[in-house]
């Protein structure tokens, strides 16, 4: 059988030359790509190939990335910028604080509460140490190493852990803390930053200026006091950020915040987050922008000096003073309120019940209570300080103390160092304070605190609340520490402070604005 020759067409031949030399082509560049640490978000399942831009402005001004040992407000920055978005916790939460699976997908506590067995991810890499390409997988070990850690250099609150008799990593996939006594806050603990888990392999990072975490993006760069650039960390194992590139912008206050915000300029924030309780009115006020509120997890209350020769240790005293103010009056009447209060714990936080009918505002009754000592010469006037933060809260408070009481009320609004110094000598019958709800619960159950507060009635609770072997027996004695607490008037709890999510024209995927003065979860937003 004679095979005939078959010519090809010159112009398939070009096409084929063509198509190979592209694919070796990308291949050549590929692993030079690889070589150079340039193949950052690109080719990789899953991951978007864009160049999408994010800028993010926040209030604080850190100097250092380092998050174990951050104190104050750089603790809260770092906080707010690198959980859930560069670092991941061993226990999750959601915007209602709800605990919820992070790096473990569950876990479980013994009967007697002393041994909690958490099971983790297998599919948790780390980032690259330059933020580019995969790190190490994360497994138990690093749990245990981070652990350790936190321990062994006292690292700030790390005796929330409790008293810790082992932590070991059975295998891979399982944590197993063993205690010497209860502590069914763990779980909690763990959701803060005491659960980030580390690299074991990298103990010669410098955590000033460096973060190696297993979230959705790793740190780029970091310009102390000024900016942080986050990239889409390519080892991420769950969704990808929406966005490539987020630049996150500080700011020494919410006016020079919402001044940038309105600003328009190039560097102006498409996100823009002010401190918990900050007015909303010059975020409202930006054209195209659109606000989200939401409650933070702290609270703004009223200490009361205990000291002996004043005349809130009287505890009749107190209960007046607490019943004087309007509480509803005052959410209506002060930017940057969101809920009244009746008690140490917010509807964001464990151990929360309404409280607000237990010491509910009532003119008739704060007469009964305080008419005996109605003798000016006897009370005199009645001191209230407050810093610059709250002084819209301590005009409103002072002008409602002075018509129920009835009894000159001074208001002193100061600047930090000078608000310090007065609590320090101790001049003051009321302080004016808010908390970032971190320490709420810690703070009442010592008298290790501004007011001096100090109730054995309560702080037993407290110790009973913590020695629970059960989630409910926990909640249900911090209710009573919350009862105890109102009642005997440490504080008077007046409302929780809003949070705010200011978003420029084009911006979505910011849910829920609660708790964005924390925690800020950055991986679903993006600007079209």
């Amino acid at each position: 059988m004679q095979h005939r020759e078959r010519k090809q067409n010159p112009v398939v031949q070009w096409i084929v030359f063509v198509v190979v030399a592209a694919v070796l082509g990308a291949a050549v560049w590929g692993v030079w790509a690889w070589r150079s640490g340039r193949l950052v978000d690109a080719h990789l399942p899953g991951v978007p190939s864009d160049n999408t831009t994010l800028t993010v402005g926040v209030t604080g001004a850190p100097r250092s990335l380092d998050i174990r040992t951050a104190t104050g407000d750089d603790a809260r920055t770092l906080e707010q910028l690198l959980m859930g978005n560069v670092y991941e916790t061993l226990v999750g939460h959601d915007h209602d604080n709800k605990l919820t699976p992070g790096l473990a997908t569950s876990w479980q506590a013994s009967d007697d509460g002393l041994t909690y067995t958490f099971h983790l991810r297998g599919d948790a890499r780390f980032a690259g140490a330059d933020g580019r390409g995969e790190g190490a997988r994360m497994t138990a070990s690093d749990a245990v190493w981070s652990i350790q850690q936190a321990v062994k250099h006292q690292w700030p609150d790390h005796d929330r852990l409790g008293d810790l008799a082992s932590v070991d990593a059975p295998d891979a996939t399982t944590l197993t803390i063993t205690l010497r006594s209860p502590n069914p806050a763990l779980p909690r603990v763990l959701a803060g930053r005491l659960g980030i888990v580390y690299p074991s392999d990298k103990t010669s990072l410098d955590y000033a200026t460096e973060a190696v975490g297993t979230g959705p993006y790793a740190v780029r760069s970091f310009d102390p006091g000024r900016q942080v650039v986050l990239a889409r960390n390519p080892a991420h194992s769950g969704t990808p950020g929406a966005t490539a590139t987020i630049t996150v912008r500080l700011f020494d206050d919410d006016a020079a915040l919402a001044k940038a915000m309105a600003g328009g300029d190039g560097a102006a924030p498409d996100l823009a987050v002010p401190s918990a309780g900050a007015d909303p009115a010059p975020f409202r006020a930006v054209e195209g922008a659109t606000v989200t509120q939401g409650m933070g997890a702290g609270s703004v209350f009223l200490y009361y000096n205990y000291d002996a020769d004043a005349i809130t240790s009287i505890i009749r005293v107190r209960q007046g003073l607490q019943q004087a103010v309007d509480k509803a009056a005052l959410v209506q009447s002060v930017p940057g309120a969101s809920k009244p209060l009746g008690g140490v714990f917010g509807p964001l936080d464990d151990g929360y019940e309404d409280l607000t009918g237990l010491m509910p505002y009532d003119p008739d009754t704060v007469h009964r209570l305080i008419t005996y000592f109605y003798n000016p010469n006897y009370v005199g006037t009645l001191r209230l300080i407050a810093p610059t933060a709250l002084k819209a809260t301590a005009d409103a408070v002072g002008a409602q103390l002075r018509e129920t009481v009835a009894r000159p009320v001074q208001v002193d609004v100061l600047d930090d160092a000078a608000f310090r110094q007065r609590l320090d000598e101790r001049s003051f019958e009321m302080a004016l304070s808010q908390s970032d709800g971190a320490d709420d619960a810690y703070a009442f159950s010592t008298s290790d605190n501004p007011g001096h507060a100090t109730s054995s009635a309560a702080q037993e609770q407290y110790h009973q609340a913590m020695a629970a072997t059960s989630d409910q027996a926990w909640q249900d004695g911090l209710k009573a520490y919350a009862r105890t607490l109102t009642q005997e008037g440490a504080a008077n709890w007046l409302y929780v402070p809003a949070t705010t999510v200011a978003t420029a024209k084009g911006v979505s995927g910011v849910g829920s604005a609660n708790m964005a003065d924390r925690w800020l979860p950055l991986a679903g937003i993006a600007k079209r």
